[in-house]
């Protein structure tokens, strides 16, 4: 089995698949999910800032563990660290809900301090959370998940997000700020683009598609009060129909790059790096066991005739994960620039049953006796 997420961290407008990237904000979102049965365990962790609680949601696959604990640990860049519980976890009482075993950690502490002590997070600062849920009987974490949080003036942080991003690129390329972008506008923002990129400005077909692609938007809005309104077929786009196209066919935005992974049956783990634009430089790929121990944190470039065999076009291990179970595979991916790229998160493997974690408890050195 194998699932993934990717993460681009690239931004631009998605208005075309020629007009660049989108950026994917993972913030406040946990990377397992519950609805695919994907994801490190099938744990969520979910802030409710109304009640100030980390409620940790986890589905126990059909294993029957004794007594589980849930944890967090939240931190930031600057060197902050701060764990919170454990706290019992309990059974879901709801057989229509994904999860099976569910706990609420308080956060208010963090966020509103007390009479003795002052809050310990800061005004507008976003903070790492990694939520764990540990099995009571031998101490093993069975469930991880990742999230972020902020509070300002009592309420969630606003973030850059694709309605911003979105903005941001309108007044970009309504370079005479009167609200509205024409088609002439967009060709010259197109051509700053490739110019950036060291490539050709486009040509009259290409012009010609541009603003065929343009009117099919130019199709009027009106707000759901009936005072605001733009004009259809006036050869322009104000900012709503703008957004309709920006948020067009993201889906389908060809990134360049791709990442797959596979784990055959006798532990050895493949990771396949497609490298389309050739915009990789260099990838970072790190590997976690079920209990979120690291395995394997390594720097690979493509491969060249030189060394035609180090590259990370086709990277095999064929003794990290040999054991059943579940692993986490993070690929970091860097351009020339040492910007990261993107990100792709997959995990590979099975949730092994309770019996199994208990051989491999016992099972010291490692020979399947």
């Amino acid at each position: 089995m194998t699932d993934s997420t990717s993460i681009n961290m690239k931004p631009g407008a998605a208005i075309l698949m020629a007009l660049a990237l989108i950026t994917t904000t993972f913030a406040g979102v946990s990377y397992a999910d519950p609805t695919t049965g994907t994801g490190a365990m099938n744990t969520i962790a979910d802030m409710d800032y109304d009640e100030l609680d980390m409620i940790v949601d986890f589905d126990a696959n059909g294993t029957d563990y004794t007594a589980l604990t849930a944890e967090i640990h939240v931190y930031d860049d600057d060197g902050f660290s701060a764990w919170f519980g454990p706290e019992d976890m309990m059974e879901e009482s709801d057989n229509t809900s994904w999860n099976t075993h569910w706990a609420d950690i308080s956060l208010a502490l963090f966020f509103e301090g007390s009479i003795d002590a002052s809050p310990m997070a800061d005004e507008g600062t976003w903070y790492s959370v990694d939520a764990y849920v540990n099995d009571s009987y031998d101490g093993y974490t069975v469930g991880h998940a990742f999230t972020e949080i902020c509070m300002a003036n009592g309420s969630v942080c606003e973030m850059p997000t694709l309605d911003t991003e979105a903005e941001d690129t309108f007044n970009e390329i309504d370079v005479d700020g009167d609200g509205a972008i024409t088609g002439q506008e967009l060709i010259d923002f197109m051509n700053e683009q490739r110019y950036a990129e060291n490539e050709s400005a486009l040509n009259n077909t290409e012009e010609t598609e541009l603003l065929e692609e343009m009117a099919m938007w130019d199709t009027g809005w009106t707000s759901m009060d009936g005072n605001d309104t733009e004009d259809a077929n006036d050869s322009m786009l104000e900012l709503n129909e703008f957004l309709a196209w920006y948020y067009d066919g993201d889906d389908d935005v060809d990134w360049g790059w791709s990442v797959e992974a596979m784990l055959d049956e006798t532990g050895v783990l493949t990771v396949m790096i497609y490298n389309d634009n050739g915009n990789i430089s260099y990838v970072q790929i790190v590997i976690l066991d079920m209990y979120q121990n690291e395995l394997i944190n390594e720097t690979h470039f493509p491969a060249d005739s030189s060394d035609p065999t180090n590259g990370f076009d086709d990277w095999t291990s064929p003794d990290c994960c040999a054991d059943s179970g579940m692993y986490t595979i993070l690929v970091y991916l860097y351009d020339e620039n040492d910007s990261m790229i993107g990100m792709e998160y997959l995990t590979v493997g099975e949730m092994p049953t309770q019996e199994e974690m208990m051989f491999q408890m016992f099972d010291l050195d490692g020979n399947g006796n």
